[in-house]
């Protein structure tokens, strides 16, 4: 995402249009927002793995309290995106 971004203070003026003409201009993200959810679980499925392999590597291993634990997508705020794609392609 760096690297994409590196040198660049201004949108690519194209690419947001065929993001609004997709998307209604933000009305319809359903697939974008699959993906984020995609996203979220895979999350919180390495934080649980982690967790159970510290549990089971010793005694030492401890399991953060039940608030800190992230549990559904509510628990979580997307602070920036970036659509990658390559050219030609639609979603």
């Amino acid at each position: 995402m760096r690297a994409l971004c590196l040198g660049r203070s201004e949108p690519f003026e194209t690419l947001c249009q065929a993001f609004d003409a997709e998307t209604g201009k933000g009305q319809h993200m359903e697939a974008y927002d699959a993906l984020a959810i995609a996203a979220v679980n895979s999350i919180r499925a390495s934080y649980a793995t982690r967790a159970l392999g510290a549990l089971a590597a010793g005694r030492g291993g401890k399991l953060a309290d039940e608030t800190a634990q992230p549990r559904h997508e509510g628990d979580f705020e997307l602070i920036t995106w970036l659509i990658v794609r390559g050219e030609g392609e639609t979603a």
